[in-house]
């Protein structure tokens, strides 16, 4: 995705891409995706352990539920915070196709810059894992539940310190009216 945005940018062609069109590539994309995550599931495996996944997953959706759909709604409530929450839920209770899968459901057009977005803070979430896989991997191997447990309290606390700065930070912009802005 991102070496075609660069060579586009760098030859000059963003003229000849109309929005709609690459919405609908995305759609087809992720359709592809999806289908291929839900193709791959181990029914078997799924089935044998039915009981644990079902106890996991329901104390998993409330936790995360609270973490992400209400930390969109009360930081950003004028910024699609269903659309952005719904998407980060589907990231932490699944893998990347499981967020896209239900903001495909949400938004079948993608006509918020919900996906846009999140492809952009992809980097930068990446940047930040690259630090922490590793202890949570080292974690994994050598530590304690508690000690993951902690680790992923930690985590939470930094997401949302950071999110609450970029929230200040966010609030201190002036807006400019639109006339000042097309001048």
């Amino acid at each position: 995705m991102y070496a075609v945005n660069f060579i586009i940018d760098r030859l000059g062609l963003q003229w000849l891409i109309d929005a709609k069109v690459k919405n609908h590539i995305s759609g087809v994309l992720a359709d592809l995706s999806i289908t291929a995550a839900i193709a791959s599931m181990p029914i078997r495996a799924v089935m044998a352990y039915m009981l644990p996944i079902l106890l996991i997953s329901a104390l998993g959706f409330v936790l995360v539920y609270f973490i992400t759909v209400k930390m969109f709604q009360w930081l950003m409530p004028d910024s699609f915070p269903f659309e952005r929450g719904i998407l980060s839920f589907g990231i932490n209770t699944g893998v990347m196709m499981t967020g896209v899968t239900l903001l495909k459901i949400c938004d079948p057009d993608f006509e918020t810059p919900v996906m846009t977005d999140y492809s952009l803070s992809y980097a930068i979430r990446q940047a930040i894992e690259i630090i922490t896989t590793p202890i949570m991997y080292a974690l994994l191997v050598r530590g304690t539940g508690m000690q993951m447990l902690m680790f992923g309290i930690l985590y939470t606390l930094g997401c949302y310190v950071i999110v609450g700065i970029g929230k200040l930070m966010y609030g201190r912009v002036e807006k400019k009216p639109a006339s000042a802005a097309a001048e």
